[in-house]
């Protein structure tokens, strides 16, 4: 993309004879502007320190890679890339993306999504032939770029395969949520069964780190304090505050648990056996 005689010195890494770490290019000011790469596996430390005008990351990068980077551009006024298949799924990078903090974040960002329509060099007959080897929980990720379950997905199943739209639950559907505990990520998941068709739709998500309990309790209970839950038996072991059991600290805090079946095994082929296409 840089014209030939534009190029005016290239260095190459330390070691790597044949990998360029920095390139002058001639500018039409006159001076000179300077081309530098690097790569994820160097680390954030290796990002730190300098001013950029603008900035690719091609394939997605560690979120400390990504903050780094935007620092970069503070004093420059610089603009910054990011191009990458969302295999991760809705990983930190790609939830500032589509789901900003605030509209202030939302309204220095730009998306583009590409799917195989805009990619001209693939034929049909080769579009075909990959996606018969594409495993069907990557294909949205792969042919649309929508975010998907990526290379650690359990069930080899589409999002589009047991997603319904939302619809208000009958007051008489039976509910309850599954919560799993920890200083660094608490999650809960709510599900509401239908009565007849025996039917478990899983309606609502809680999620927060580095929180204190009574943090996480207020925000479950927000959710209906009426429902029961299952906890991580996990949290039957002492907590590393006072010697109380997490389990005890949540019922003091008004929600009502019993400790989960905790067979990963069983759970997880009773899982697949119930997920089936929506409609």
């Amino acid at each position: 993309m840089i014209p030939a005689e534009r190029i005016d010195h290239v260095s190459n890494k330390p070691g790597l004879p044949n990998a360029a770490d920095t390139i002058s290019v001639k500018h039409r000011s006159g001076g000179l502007s300077r081309v530098s790469f690097k790569s994820y596996e160097s680390g954030r430390k290796a990002f730190e320190g300098t001013a950029q005008h603008v900035i690719w990351l091609d394939e997605e990068s560690p979120l400390d890679i990504y903050i780094e980077c935007l620092y970069r551009t503070a004093t420059t006024g610089g603009i910054m890339y990011t191009t990458f298949t969302p295999l991760a799924g809705m990983s930190d990078v790609v939830k500032t993306f589509l789901e900003p903090e605030n509209e202030a974040a939302a309204a220095v960002k730009h998306i583009s999504q590409c799917d195989w329509s805009q990619v001209p060099h693939l034929d049909e007959a080769a579009k075909a032939q990959i996606l018969a080897s594409t495993p069907v929980y990557q294909r949205d990720a792969r042919t649309r770029g929508i975010p998907q379950l990526g290379a650690g997905a359990i069930y080899p199943l589409a999002e589009s395969d047991i997603v319904v739209p939302r619809f208000d639950i009958p007051d008489d559907w039976p509910r309850s949520y599954a919560l799993d505990v920890g200083w660094n990520r608490t999650a809960v998941v709510w599900g509401a069964l239908d009565p007849i068709t025996k039917v478990a739709y899983l309606y609502h998500e809680y999620y927060r780190s580095q929180a204190e309990p009574v943090i996480h309790a207020t925000g479950i209970k927000a959710a209906g304090e009426w429902i029961p839950g299952v906890v991580d038996p996990g949290c039957l072991g002492s907590s590393q505050i006072d010697g109380r059991t997490l389990m005890e600290m949540y019922g003091n805090l008004g929600l009502d648990l019993q400790p989960a079946v905790n067979s990963v095994e069983a759970a997880s082929t009773k899982c697949g056996t119930r997920c089936r296409p929506a409609g």
